[in-house]
């Protein structure tokens, strides 16, 4: 999983980047202190977990969150703050999870890995084939998924 983190406070950015060197399958692939710099990252650079902090200079994280969306909307957010006011706001952009500093390691492993499970289901299902579907209203109602009836 291809990851980044942006905080505007370098011991938490380095911190951070240390708790997902100690993660398998997780690779930080930029970290930020600046949201523009992400941002501009993110819009040359496939990411699949955004790592940010809330309270920063400029784009605040919820803002910067919202864009990145709309670059990559496949891209899953962890939200790590010292602050419970933007918890509502921060779900609403369908973040997966909402972690408040201080917090532990395996606080920190364990939203990773719902985002690594979500990204290998979404994985899963691009890969199966499109099923053709096809509904009939003339006389009755009827459904055939690739030719087969369907019965309800």
């Amino acid at each position: 999983m291809v990851a980044i983190v942006v905080d505007d406070e370098i011991n938490i950015l380095e911190d951070i980047k240390r708790n997902l060197l100690r993660i398998s399958g997780v690779e930080c692939h930029g970290a930020f202190t600046s949201s523009l710099e992400a941002l501009k990252f993110v819009h040359k650079n496939k990411v699949e977990l955004a790592i940010l902090d809330i309270e920063m200079p400029g784009l605040n994280g919820l803002e910067l969150a919202s864009m990145m969306k709309d670059v990559q909307p496949d891209i899953q957010f962890i939200f790590i703050t010292g602050y419970d006011d933007y918890a509502l706001a921060a779900y609403r952009l369908h973040a997966m999870d909402y972690i408040t500093k201080p917090f532990s390691f395996s606080e920190f492993k364990q939203a990773v890995a719902r985002v690594g499970l979500l990204i290998d289901k979404l994985g899963d299902q691009a890969e199966k084939p499109v099923s053709r579907i096809e509904v009939r209203t003339f006389g009755k109602f009827d459904i055939y998924v690739d030719g087969t009836p369907l019965f309800f």
